[in-house]
């Protein structure tokens, strides 16, 4: 269920910033808005990747909600019980599609926050702790506005209101400035001993 969604997720995600791109182009005969849709698709999906990120490493480390990892690469003992025949050939269809579309994103995340978690333990001589590091609720709560519902939701808004470069110009800007001052504050937090454990 969970590669199905976030395929259909992406799918849809997808369509809904192509039509809107097709019509800024059509209606401004700018070729350059392939570029701003695109690099709001980007971002969207990036901002997704984050939220979904920190909430699966979360529930990973308090245990409750095992289901996801936060690399859905297809491991040995994937491909096992492929073999065995326990895993559906749609499932792994699914699996394959999924880090196909996703993987890049899962990478570019999991890069980031080494980076950060690096930056956050500098002024320590250990490294912070699973707990300390993925298990700040009040960073949880801030990362949500940066979910899909939320973006898709922003353009929604912004095309009733016949403003769809602004609804792109959003996502690029303030989206990846929020995200960006997120990690920053969370960086912060983590050097000055300030994150509350699970």
């Amino acid at each position: 269920g969970r590669f199905l969604d976030s395929l259909t997720d992406f799918m849809v995600s997808f369509l809904v910033y192509l039509v809107l791109t097709l019509r800024l182009i059509s209606e401004t005969s700018n070729p350059l808005y392939w570029f701003l849709g695109g690099l709001s698709f980007l971002s969207c999906l990036i901002h997704c990747s984050y939220f979904v990120f920190y909430l699966v490493q979360y529930t990973s480390i308090s245990g409750t909600y095992l289901s996801n990892r936060a690399d859905e690469n297809i491991t040995e003992e994937d491909n096992a019980v492929y073999d065995r025949g326990e895993l559906s050939t749609l499932v792994y269809f699914l699996q394959r599609s999924h880090v196909f579309l996703y993987g890049w994103q899962d990478k570019a995340i999991e890069w980031f926050d080494r980076l950060g978690k690096r930056l956050g333990s500098k002024s320590k001589p250990q490294r912070l702790s699973g707990n300390a590091w993925y298990g700040d609720k009040v960073f949880l709560t801030l990362i949500s506005p940066l979910c899909l519902c939320t973006n898709n939701m922003l353009l929604v808004f912004f095309s009733l209101v016949d403003a769809i470069e602004f609804g792109f110009w959003f996502v690029v800007v303030v989206g990846n400035s929020y995200l960006f001052l997120l990690q920053v504050w969370k960086i912060i937090k983590a050097r000055n001993n300030l994150i509350l454990e699970i």
